[in-house]
């Protein structure tokens, strides 16, 4: 059970971010950047991930 003492704070979707979680989240992202299989975009790569490409008015 998750307790509110292990929570950072929260994501976009109102769920908690929990401390250990989000510790073996970076330490994943590291050993990615390390090993040079870390997925990088470009701001317009990345709007269009969130946005979908039918939105092109931003």
């Amino acid at each position: 059970m998750k307790h509110k003492s292990d929570s950072l704070g929260f994501d976009s979707e109102g769920n908690p971010i929990i401390a250990h979680e989000f510790i073996e989240d970076i330490n994943s992202a590291l050993l990615q950047i390390s090993n040079n299989t870390v997925e990088t975009l470009s701001n317009e790569q990345l709007r269009l991930k969130i946005l979908g490409s039918n939105n092109t008015a931003i």
